[in-house]
């Protein structure tokens, strides 16, 4: 357990750092902001969910290196991320929690397939914007992003794919499904109506 709360206290400015200076400028959603939300949201549903100490910290950290990946590839950021934190980690914290911090950031690979609680949390805490108010700012976002990087042509493009991602999505843990669901479906009928212009 300390030696979890150690390696977070030591790597979180320097994730920090790399975040703020190291990544493509065209990235207007997965920043630090992003990271920083994740981390947040990991905490709360972990607690909500009655997770141990040693559990939330587990979280934390793959919340902190995430999408630490992109700082070097796009496609494929969730194993780089994986790849960077096993490597920073090495002899510092124990390989099975080692194991569980990697899953963890793999979980979060789209479309999204947790394979137990931990890995539910964070999948939720990555998308959980989906159910909240400031949902069409953080949307916008990926929109930009997405355009700058030319993988997304137009907001009327992007309307579409959010509604049937958004039909799609479904949080995991029980959490969220009551604090979020029904903001989620509002947003969902608002693009739709917004389609039909």
């Amino acid at each position: 357990m300390e030696s979890l709360i150690q390696f977070y206290q030591e790597q979180y400015p320097i994730v920090v750092q790399q975040l703020n200076h190291g990544l493509d400028t065209r990235f207007a959603y997965h920043g630090l902001r992003h990271t920083l939300d994740v981390i947040e949201q990991s905490e709360q549903i972990g607690l909500a969910m009655q997770c141990s100490e040693e559990q939330i910290q587990i979280l934390k950290i793959a919340s902190l290196f995430h999408d630490l990946g992109f700082l070097h590839i796009r496609k494929g950021h969730e194993k780089a991320s994986s790849d960077l934190f096993l490597s920073a980690s090495e002899h510092k914290i124990n390989d099975v929690q080692r194991q569980q911090i990697s899953a963890c950031i793999l979980a979060t690979t789209m479309p999204q397939s947790p394979q137990n609680l931990l890995e539910q949390i964070i999948c939720d805490a990555d998308l959980d914007y989906l159910g909240r108010n400031d949902f069409f700012e953080i949307s916008q976002d990926l929109f930009h992003e997405m355009h700058a990087c030319e993988e997304m042509s137009d907001q009327k493009t992007w309307d579409e794919i959010q509604v049937v991602f958004l039909d799609k999505h479904q949080f995991h843990t029980t959490f969220n499904q009551s604090r979020r669901n029904l903001q989620k479906q509002h947003h969902l009928k608002q693009i739709k109506e917004r389609i039909k212009g």
